[in-house]
């Protein structure tokens, strides 16, 4: 007899690891940050917690395959590159808080996007400001629910 799993929650915690220079809009935080084993399903929240405060604005990128682009450059992904793009999120400035006497910016979003295949993902973090980072001071946390069976 085959079971099948549905409505399992999984949980992915990144922390890429930032230059600690000014980053320019449009570029690339951390280089690529590589999610593996994914399960089909819906990509249900994301925690967002800025240790540096910043606060800024940013979209979200997953692809099938690495278009293999750098930290603290463009994100400049070719036409045949973006083919490989699964889909993308963009959070807003204005979805951070930072608590009155807090040293640290918080973001809280739902997605619900759904990841057709299950598989390896390449996610990129595109910055929409020019913030200026520790080194490992963006942690990005996860949550995606396996509600495809399998």
């Amino acid at each position: 007899m085959s079971l099948k799993k549905h409505n399992t929650t999984f949980l992915k915690t990144l922390t890429p690891t930032l230059d600690t220079n000014a980053y320019t809009a449009g570029d690339v935080l951390g280089g690529v940050q590589t999610i593996a084993d994914l399960p089909a399903g819906v990509w249900r929240h994301l925690k967002i917690v800025d240790k540096a405060a910043q606060a800024t604005g940013m979209r979200i990128w997953f692809f099938r395959a690495d278009p293999d682009i750098a930290d603290d450059v463009a994100f400049s992904p070719t036409d045949s590159e973006l083919d490989d793009a699964a889909c993308f999120y963009t959070i807003n400035a204005g979805k951070y808080i930072t608590p009155t006497g807090g040293a640290n910016s918080i973001a809280f979003v739902s997605p619900n996007i759904d990841i057709v295949t299950a598989g390896t993902y390449y996610v990129y973090l595109e910055t929409l400001g020019t913030p200026t980072y520790a080194e490992e001071s963006l942690t990005l946390e996860f949550t995606f629910w396996n509600n495809k069976g399998g």
